[in-house]
């Protein structure tokens, strides 16, 4: 089912946590909602679920609008971070909860007993019918709470902070178990996270939120070879800026004594550690001189921390490990910086 939303604002007192918010999600799509603490992500997921509701705006669910429909009407599977299974139940009797409490159209016992075990089949946990949230780990009480979501056939999922509760190792297994599921079942999911990777690993389409408002919208690759502002570059990973200035009609970096302040167009460079070279030679186009102050080696590259000459500005650099060899550079040495792919972005007008 496709979702519609359209110039939605939500405020709580006189903060604005969504401001004029539209996004379209296909059916059958997996989306992230990204951005930082505080950004509306989670106002926009609870307005799509029914929990809340938009001061302006519409929403439209399958072409219909979500705002005469009741949250059982919309039928939206709903998964929290902190699973909220019910502790007194069984792994079995908490799945099956949903189809037991329905007014209309119950099911028979013996139909949702198929509909249970089916349910824990998919999600890698036959023969676990008769335990206790208190007997499982992170991971699997999570898959519950997703069996759970299911077992009432939504139109729609939602996934808030899924595995935030999670660590590390176990987040990285149920992401990547949560899109083969995904590219299985092919329903309409949004999910909430703050984590990047997750956001880039997992979904079709990112959309990222800051202050309440929609910076860029585009699958993982589109927004991370092509950052739409400042904001959308520096959340999606550690960046190095650099000023730059126009020299006959090519972008160069300036260096100390070189500020873009006089042109017609300042400009700032971004560039990520690994695509910022090292060399001892200054090469044909002027570079920028740089001593190593620190380096630390990080599973199969090494973070190479430097401060500029002209500046003192800190830039960081990202080497393969045989890069590193390769180079032998050590701490206390001068080298040059290459920036060998930058963004540019117009600097802001006072």
């Amino acid at each position: 089912m496709n979702i519609e939303v359209r110039h939605l604002t939500k405020k709580f007192g006189s903060f604005t946590a969504l401001k004029d918010v539209s996004l379209d999600v296909a059916p059958g799509e997996l989306v992230a909602l990204l951005g930082p603490s505080g950004c509306g992500k989670t106002t926009l997921l609870r307005i799509l679920s029914g929990l809340e509701f938009p001061d302006s705006g519409s929403i439209l669910f399958g072409g219909e609008d979500a705002a005469a429909q009741t949250v059982g009407d919309r039928r939206v599977g709903f998964v929290f971070q902190h699973y909220a299974l019910f502790r007194h139940m069984t792994v079995f009797e908490n799945v099956a909860f949903g189809l037991r409490v329905r007014r209309e159209n119950r099911p028979s016992n013996e139909e949702i007993r198929r509909r249970v075990e089916a349910l824990l089949a998919l999600v890698k946990l036959d023969g676990f019918d008769d335990r206790y949230p208190a007997q499982l780990s992170g991971g699997q009480r999570q898959r519950v709470a997703l069996a759970r979501a299911l077992a009432v056939e939504p139109r729609v999922l939602l996934l808030d902070e899924p595995f935030g509760a999670l660590d590390a190792k176990v987040r990285k297994e149920l992401r990547r178990w949560l899109r083969r599921l995904h590219d299985e079942i092919r329903l309409t999911s949004i999910f909430v996270t703050h984590d990047v990777e997750e956001a880039l690993e997992v979904s079709d389409r990112v959309v990222i939120i800051n202050n309440g408002r929609i910076e860029q919208i585009g699958t993982p690759d589109e927004v991370y070879d092509h950052p739409a502002s400042p904001f959308v570059y520096r959340f999606l990973g550690n960046v190095n800026l650099f000023h730059a200035r126009m020299d006959q009609g090519r972008i160069a970096i300036a260096g100390a004594g070189e500020s873009p302040e006089g042109t017609e167009h300042p400009l700032t460079a971004y560039a990520r550690p690994h695509e910022v070279e090292l060399s001892r030679d200054p090469g044909p186009d002027p570079a920028l001189e740089a001593d190593i102050i620190h380096i630390q080696t990080v599973g199969p590259t090494v973070r190479i921390e430097l401060r500029r000459c002209d500046t003192g500005e800190i830039v960081e650099a990202e080497l393969t490990r045989e890069r590193y060899r390769t180079m032998a550079c050590k701490t206390g040495e001068r080298v040059h910086i290459h920036p060998n792919r930058v963004r540019i972005f117009e600097e802001p007008k006072n």
